[in-house]
């Protein structure tokens, strides 16, 4: 199979609940055809976990730098990863949304504790 990856010829991709995807199976090569834009559009379907999106038999011309994505949705983001034979995306929270829960954990710990204390 050889991709040509041009900026409007995205393949879409869903990405659902327990590291669930729609999944590109290829019996042989994944190769890297024409062209430079080599885009998964994930309709606004991000779930945070590892999943993965392609695997091949044979042989791949492609590194994770090639891969990028549009439509992640949920304010999260992604990591391309080639693993051996197949291509992940690691889908985690945005940062400042995990930085926010963090904080909430951390006040609650506190607020347990001084209940505790004074108890």
């Amino acid at each position: 199979m050889t991709w040509n990856g041009t900026a409007l010829n995205a393949w879409k991709f869903e990405l659902g609940a327990a590291n669930s995807a729609d999944l590109l199976n290829i019996t042989g090569n994944f190769l890297k055809g024409t062209g430079s834009s080599f885009v998964f559009d994930f309709a606004n379907t991000g779930q945070v976990g590892t999943f993965k999106l392609v695997d091949w038999t044979g042989t791949t011309g492609f590194t994770s730098t090639d891969f990028s994505y549009t439509n992640l949705g949920g304010s999260n983001s992604g990591t391309f990863a080639v693993n051996g034979s197949q291509l992940d995306i690691v889908v985690v929270p945005e940062p400042s949304t995990l930085v926010m829960f963090t904080v909430a954990l951390l006040a609650l710990i506190v607020f347990r504790r001084s209940r505790r204390i004074n108890a």
